[in-house]
């Protein structure tokens, strides 16, 4: 549920700008790791 959610805010950032892309790929590599602590545990 909590990946959902990461998606959605990825999916919700628009590459307008250099700034909301890098907002957009710290996101989604936060969405990962979460996703690699949860496979771990």
């Amino acid at each position: 549920m909590i990946s959902m959610l990461w998606l959605g805010n990825v999916m919700a950032v628009k590459p307008d700008s250099f700034q909301s892309s890098l907002l957009r790929d710290v996101r989604l590599f936060a969405a990962v790791t979460s996703l690699s602590k949860e496979a771990l545990i």
